[in-house]
Parts: structure tokens; C-alpha cells; sequence
């Protein structure tokens, strides 16, 4: 995404030196140094989860662009919206064909192996228009879930 050496240092500096310590009866008790993640409430995993969200946007879009799956317009000539983030949830547009579902889970998969981050099947949930056909909606839930039979792994 284009950081500097210099930028991506002090990040790695804020998450690789933390410590916590513990008020125990009024009193600090030692220390604890986290052996992975970021701690929850941590006030930089806001920055760093939008940081990463503008890489999935990124790649959301040239898919959008290069018309390997199409976002949602509410108007004629309104523009068209592939994906929206909110807080830390993800919201993703596109047509309900099995072509574009495997571009989205190809974009999902890229986007995986560049941050490290994973897609939560368990708490994701696939919604369609209710003027799709069944098999579409069967035919895009095999290629978004990856089974043969189109329930969630």
C-alpha cells in the first residue's frame, strides 16, 4: 500500500513493545507482555483496521473497474456502491451470479493472503434480492461457501 519503512517501524514498534500491568486491591502487580494480536480496546485497532479495510477497498474496486463483478446503484445514473465499511463491519455488493461470487471469493482469498486476515464464515451471512431465482441463489452459494451442496461449511 505504499508505507515507508520508517511508518511501517513505528507500528511495529507500538504493537511488539507492550506490556500490561494489573491493579490488584489498589495496588500494580506485575507485568504480562501478550504473546500475539492486539489487545482488544487497544485505541490503535481502529487505525489499523481501517488501514487494512483500504486494501480489501482497493481490491474491491479493481474488480469492480475491470467488470468482474458489478456494486448496486440506486438510481440509473447513480454511482455504483460494491462495498461499504462500517466500524468493523464489511458489507459487499455485487450481482447474484456464480461468476461474480467466485470473483468475490477470489478477491476475500487475496485479500486474506496480503493481510493475514481471515473471513469469519460464521458470522457472515449472504443475503439476495427476493427476485432471484432459487438455483441462482443455490449456484452462488456453492461458489461463496465453497461446498458442493451450497450449505456453509
Amino acid at each position: 500500500m505504499g508505507f515507508s519503512e520508517r511508518w511501517i517501524n513505528w507500528i511495529w514498534q507500538c504493537l511488539s513493545t507492550v506490556s500490561y500491568s494489573f491493579k490488584i486491591n489498589g495496588d500494580q502487580k506485575g507485568f504480562v507482555t501478550p504473546k500475539r494480536g492486539i489487545r482488544q480496546g487497544d485505541p490503535l485497532s481502529p487505525y489499523l483496521f481501517l488501514i487494512c479495510s483500504e486494501g480489501l477497498s482497493n481490491l474491491l474496486r479493481r474488480a469492480e473497474a475491470s467488470k468482474l463483478i458489478s456494486g448496486i446503484s440506486i438510481s440509473r445514473r447513480g454511482p455504483s456502491v460494491s462495498h461499504l465499511f462500517f466500524a468493523d463491519d464489511t458489507l459487499v455488493f455485487c450481482k447474484a451470479s456464480p461468476d461474480q461470487a467466485e470473483e468475490l471469493m477470489n478477491v476475500l482469498v487475496t485479500y486474506e493472503r496480503g493481510s493475514g486476515q481471515m473471513v469469519n464464515y460464521d458470522k457472515s451471512s449472504v443475503f439476495f434480492s427476493k427476485n432471484t431465482p432459487e438455483g441462482e441463489k443455490v449456484c452462488c452459494l456453492q461458489k461463496v461457501r465453497k461446498c458442493p451442496n451450497g450449505k456453509p461449511r
